[in-house]
């Protein structure tokens, strides 16, 4: 797989993979702390075309996604969508960047899929946190394993996935595929100018001979932190 970051002012990365074996993935990533709770939207441009004009590439062969959590394995949000491809050879920005290929994710639904999962695992018992829990949306996929937080982003992965054919009726060839994909302005949006709070408890009882006992409690909400904080 190759990795080439375009120009800063462009924020763009380009993806490459040639090959790539059916149920394998590739991908590249950013180890980061941040707090995503006061947004309400992460969005990119993807464009994608063939590595040589005369493969056999089509929609749905190569899946796009973009995981985000504290580690790569265990605790993380995933997002997955297919992509169109731009045709050999075209020079308009229309065609090059396509709407269908605008990613746009609601941070809320990934909260909600966490949600689902745990009201599940709770009535069934039959979802392990290391599990891989699905929920679909048409061609798109929204993934949970562990118990990630949008308030504690560790890592951004960006990659390149060739589902694995997993029925007959699958159109899925088993075929390596190759593409080179480029991930425009990767961006948080729909940001919440509301202010947070935090409130501190401290309780100390005095039990006779038994001895004093101490507790200390606090809380924070999004939005609370200081005024020199860049992730508020």
């Amino acid at each position: 797989m190759e990795f080439v970051e375009k120009d800063i002012n462009e924020q763009t990365l380009t993806l490459k993979v040639v090959n790539l074996s059916d149920g394998d993935a590739r991908a590249v990533y950013k180890n980061t702390t941040f707090d995503f709770r006061r947004f309400g939207n992460l969005r990119c441009y993807v464009h994608a075309e063939k590595v040589d004009e005369l493969d056999d590439l089509n929609k749905n062969d190569l899946k796009f996604f973009i995981r985000l959590g504290s580690d790569f394995t265990e605790n993380y949000y995933e997002y997955e969508m297919p992509f169109d491809l731009t045709a050999w050879g075209a020079t308009d920005t229309a065609d090059i960047w396509p709407q269908s290929n605008y990613l746009d994710i609601d941070l809320q639904k990934l909260i909600d899929a966490k949600q689902a999962r745990n009201v599940k695992n709770r009535y069934e018992g039959s979802i392990a946190l290391t599990d891989i829990y699905t929920i679909s949306e048409g061609d798109n996929n929204i993934r949970v394993v562990g118990s990630p937080s949008l308030a504690d982003i560790k890592i951004i992965m960006l990659g390149i996935r060739n589902p694995k054919k997993k029925i007959l009726a699958d159109n899925d060839d088993m075929q390596p595929k190759s593409v080179e994909l480029w991930v425009n302005e990767l961006r948080l949006g729909n940001f919440e100018e509301k202010g947070g709070w935090a409130a501190l408890g401290a309780m100390r009882l005095d039990l006779a001979d038994l001895g004093d006992v101490s507790v200390a409690t606090s809380i924070t909400t999004a939005g609370f932190g200081a005024l020199e904080s860049s992730t508020y």
